[in-house]
């Protein structure tokens, strides 16, 4: 478990990922007590091309706190 509280959590996964794999992630979500959990459609370099929506989700996420 973390140390910090799963409100305070963003946990972001490539649903293609072939590095971090998504049944991984998925583990580490339950794990965690399934904190917030944002799944893209990319893999782990998709990331460059969603980090616009990306971004807004991230401050988003940071101002809800």
């Amino acid at each position: 478990m973390p140390l910090i509280h799963k409100d305070k959590i963003l946990l972001m996964s490539g649903m293609y990922d072939k590095y971090v794999h998504i049944e991984d992630t998925s583990i580490l979500w339950e794990a965690w007590g399934m904190p917030k959990r944002l799944l893209y459609k990319c893999g782990h370099s998709g990331f460059i091309i969603k980090r616009a929506k990306i971004y807004k989700e991230v401050i988003s996420f940071i101002k809800g706190l």
